[in-house]
């Protein structure tokens, strides 16, 4: 499992879940751009745990989330509509940190 933080917000999804999003993501034109380490200087590796997500980053995973959904494979009954509305919900509201599930 992963955790999303945003102060006392947290969200948990499980890291297949979340992978799966941010490969979604990526077919839509979405690229992190503002991820760093909890622990120093910005990095554009990958959305994991021990990451910060800026907010200008975080709001165009939303977007791009946003056009998965209203393209043709929200149509296919294959995404869990109700959780990436949840996650985009969160996205929206900045900047978080990416935890596993043991933090």
């Amino acid at each position: 499992m992963v955790r999303l933080v945003r102060g006392s917000v947290c969200l948990q999804v499980s890291a297949f879940a979340w992978d799966l999003v941010q490969d979604f993501a990526k077919q839509a034109g979405w690229r992190p751009a503002g991820v760093r380490s909890t622990a120093g200087p910005l990095s554009r590796s990958i959305c994991g745990p021990g990451r910060m997500v800026d907010s200008a980053d975080a709001n165009h995973l939303a977007t791009a989330l946003e056009d998965v959904v209203n393209g043709r494979q929200g149509d296919s009954g294959e995404l869990n509509l109700e959780a990436i509305a949840l996650l985009v919900n969160f996205l929206r509201g900045g900047e978080f940190e990416i935890r596993s599930s043991a933090d």
